[in-house]
């Protein structure tokens, strides 16, 4: 029993500690390749006060996924309907939005290894080979998170098609179901204060967890304590 409370208090002070990982400003631009609706976009520390923090992210990501000359790490909206805010933007990590379609895509994308799904990460002149690439999988992750009926065809079916197929090896059956930080992938939330004070959203984006999805699996086994303890106590 008392390894069950241990297991209870882990998953709430987890918990806490993940949602405040991420505590910066971010600054965000497009380049030659985003595909126009959507990403790729480029995240930067908006400050040098933000660089610590951000490095904690960006020192996950393959070269293949940073910006022009290694600046930034690259990303992709979450949704079709949310304002793009102006920078800079705060940003703060949010487990549990992000399908698991969505989530192997990305960090099959962010560690560099979606070139063996067809993505085109050298050709990044105008309307190159890495911005159709960028489409596509716009298109699979906006496909992936409920927001586009059906992925474009081509190369954006190619990205769903085989997310699905290497869920299917990790025993997902669903790849809408919500990740909750697995795959080591989160929201990135970003936020402004408005002219009342009030809090401005903005479009949501992907970035890696700084842990590798260690959290995230702690705090799974923070719930088997709790579902535990339930069980023990209704004996």
């Amino acid at each position: 029993m008392k390894n069950l409370y241990i297991l209870v208090a882990l998953g709430g002070v987890l918990a806490a500690e993940h949602a405040s990982a991420l505590n910066l400003d971010l600054t965000y631009y497009p380049n030659t390749y985003e595909a126009n609706p959507g990403g790729e976009f480029t995240m930067v520390p908006a400050t040098a006060a933000d660089v610590p923090a951000f490095n904690v992210i960006y020192n996950r990501y393959s070269p293949l996924a940073t910006g022009p000359g290694g600046v930034g790490f690259e990303t992709f909206c979450m949704d079709t309907g949310t304002e793009v805010r102006s920078n800079p933007l705060g940003a703060t990590l949010i487990p549990g939005n992000v399908t698991a379609g969505t989530a192997w895509l990305y960090s099959e994308f962010a560690h560099g290894l979606l070139g063996a799904d067809g993505y085109n990460y050298t050709d990044t002149s105008v309307a190159g080979g890495r911005w159709k690439s960028a489409a596509a999988l716009q298109s699979a992750i906006w496909y992936f998170q409920g927001d586009i009926a059906s992925p474009a065809a081509g190369l954006a079916t190619t990205f769903v098609n085989d997310a699905i197929a290497a869920l299917n090896l990790a025993s997902i059956s669903n790849p809408f179901q919500l990740n909750n930080g697995g795959f080591g992938v989160d929201e990135l939330q970003l936020t402004k204060t408005g002219a009342n004070g009030g809090t401005l959203y903005s479009q949501p984006l992907l970035a890696l967890v700084p842990d590798g999805g260690l959290t995230a699996m702690l705090l799974g086994l923070g719930m088997l304590g709790i579902t535990g303890a339930r069980r023990f106590i209704k004996k």
